[in-house]
């Protein structure tokens, strides 16, 4: 399928979606926000450490395939907090995947520019 061609090794929504269920029933169940962040991150830095080692073995493109799932992961978990997201958890689970390739595009720019890929 060509919709799962987006992102490192192709499986960006994927992640994606499992990260923002994951969010969306910690918002759900009330986590406090530490242990959300716990849960969250726990995931997010496992999948960045998998996507990582499938990447070249250079040194910026192992952070810059890490930073394709943290960041995204962030921003999902601050907008959890918003009183609207956390009255209606499952608009998590649609903005997930739009997170996770806004910031997927963005990056890979920011690194253009930069001069790291």
């Amino acid at each position: 399928m060509n919709i799962l061609r987006i992102g490192p090794e192709g499986l960006l929504l994927v992640e994606a979606a499992a990260i923002s269920i994951l969010v969306a029933i910690a918002t759900w169940r009330h986590f406090g926000f530490r242990a959300a962040a716990l849960v969250t991150m726990t995931l997010a830095l496992a999948v960045a450490l998998w996507n990582s080692t499938l990447a070249t073995p250079d040194l910026p493109h192992r952070v810059l395939v890490a930073l394709f799932v943290v960041v995204p992961s962030v921003l999902l978990l601050g907008a959890s907090r918003l009183r609207w997201i956390a009255a209606h958890p499952w608009a998590l689970i649609i903005a997930g995947p739009f997170a996770f390739v806004g910031c997927y595009v963005g990056l890979c720019a920011c690194a253009v520019k930069v001069g790291a890929i």
